[in-house]
């Protein structure tokens, strides 16, 4: 397993707000985890997603969010359908500038997490 490059990570407390500026802003692709540490399936996920978003080209921005202390983020997305529950992976193109991800992923298949970051980039 890879070590994550913490240049390209950003774990931090986000809002709605926050979040758009950070899309608005983006160069390069951006992927989201939401997770929560009380969640089974994320503590299933994790170790797999962490592998994955280790091998992630630098030029990635990869972003955990835990939906408890970003729930307003967590809340936008849901609202935009983007997420229906938890884990969930979500990738931004470049060029995108709004909610709606180009990419997802919810659950802890693992399947499904492969493809989800054989996508990105």
């Amino acid at each position: 397993m890879g070590v994550l490059n913490e240049i390209n990570v950003l774990q931090k407390k986000m809002d709605r707000i926050q979040l758009q500026a950070l899309l608005d802003s983006n160069r390069d692709w951006l992927v989201i985890a939401l997770w929560a540490p009380w969640c089974g399936p994320c503590k299933t996920a994790e170790p797999l997603i962490q592998a994955y978003a280790a091998k992630l080209p630098t030029k990635v921005a990869y972003l955990h969010l835990n939906v408890d202390t970003c729930y307003d983020v967590y809340a936008a997305l849901k609202a935009k359908k983007q997420v229906r529950g938890i884990p969930a992976l979500l990738a931004y193109k470049p060029e995108n500038r709004t909610l709606m991800a180009d990419i997802s992923c919810s659950g802890s298949d693992a399947m499904e997490i492969g493809t989800f970051f054989g996508k990105v980039g």
